[in-house]
């Protein structure tokens, strides 16, 4: 009895396939890569066969999968390289040209961190009475649910 193929699952094997080629490497080779038998790796291209998690782990550990792309065919093959390094706060208005410098700079700089978590630190001691309240609302609606 032949297996039923998802679309979804296709278009999916289709993606992971493009990828593969793109990145230059022949099955074999891509699957020993990602730590898997050609033959799976065959099965998974052809739609048959749904890929398992140890799969997307090691594809996501060896090469620059964008999975917005691969998972639903949205956005761009590979994602860029991820910046290393440091940059110091004098240099911010020379270095950041794009989205993606400034939330490296936003998850990387200890200022930036610094002065977020004192503004939400203020922000709790400003309104904690009316988080508080807040709380206790949540969880007498949440019970009278349950009644």
């Amino acid at each position: 009895m032949a297996r039923e193929i998802k679309p979804g699952l296709v278009e999916l094997a289709k993606r992971l396939k493009a990828l593969r080629k793109a990145l230059g490497f022949k099955q074999k080779e891509f699957a020993k890569k990602l730590d898997i038998s050609s033959s799976y790796l065959s099965e998974v291209e052809s739609g048959k066969t749904k890929p398992g998690y140890d799969m997307f782990y090691n594809l996501s550990r060896n090469f620059p999968v964008n999975f917005s792309f691969l998972l639903h065919g949205e956005g761009e093959m590979l994602v860029k390289e991820k910046k290393t390094g440091t940059l110091s706060d004098k240099e911010i208005g020379d270095r950041i040209d794009t989205e993606d410098d400034l939330l490296w700079y936003i998850e990387n700089s200890p200022l930036f961190m610094h002065t977020l978590m004192g503004f939400a630190n203020k922000f709790l001691y400003d309104n904690e009475q009316i988080i508080k309240k807040d709380i206790e609302h949540s969880k007498s609606v949440k019970n009278k649910k349950k009644e």
